[in-house]
């Protein structure tokens, strides 16, 4: 007994619908699977609670050529050897501390530029940090010490890395900040044959 034409129909368009319905919920649980694979991927940064900023950065108001740069933040601590022994320790002398801080980390290709200044002071190396407001008013000006600022270069790479501490630095101005200024500071004394020289 021979079928009818339009049965025939009917099951094919079926067989038709079941085929782009299998299609599909294949497309749909292969961007599931990609998604999650994506996801699954975080940035270093995202890890290590860093976010990738976008300052205008200048050295001793001169442009500065940065090719990346990120807060993150991080854990450091100080240790401050040769302390009398006590009761409570044996053999091993001295103090420590651990804290965590907001540090800026700027990959360049140059160093900083460099300033010297005459003061009354013993000679001292500092960070002066100024930032400023899209409109380049002044949020703040502040120098911190040498100690704050790691420099890490490779003798394969022309690539310097810094990590500046900013724990003495406001979160809240450093939100508002479109351009922050790097400047290391050289002191130095007054000449013995200039002692009217300005001091800063």
């Amino acid at each position: 007994m021979k079928s009818l034409p339009f049965v025939n129909f009917n099951l094919s368009v079926m067989r038709h619908s079941y085929w782009l319905f299998a299609c599909l919920i294949g497309s749909v649980l292969l961007l599931g699977f990609s998604a999650d694979e994506t996801d699954s991927s975080p940035s270093l940064l995202s890890h290590f609670h860093g976010l990738e900023t976008q300052f205008e950065i200048t050295s001793n108001a001169i442009a500065y050529p940065v090719i990346a740069q990120a807060v993150v933040k991080r854990g450091y601590s100080n240790f401050e050897p040769n302390k009398p022994l006590t009761e409570f320790s044996e053999g091993g002398v001295g103090y420590g501390y651990g804290n965590q801080t907001l540090q800026l980390e700027l990959l360049t290709s140059q160093p900083l530029r460099k300033q010297t200044v005459v003061r009354s002071q013993k000679k001292r190396q500092y960070v002066k940090v100024r930032l400023y407001t899209e409109d380049g008013a002044t949020l703040m000006e502040k120098e911190l010490l040498k100690s704050n600022l790691k420099v890490k270069t490779s003798g394969v790479s022309l690539f310097i890395t810094y990590v500046l501490n900013l724990e003495d630095i406001p979160v809240i101005l450093l939100d508002r900040a479109k351009k922050i200024d790097l400047t290391l500071i050289q002191t130095q004394k007054p000449k013995p044959d200039n002692p009217n020289a300005s001091l800063e």
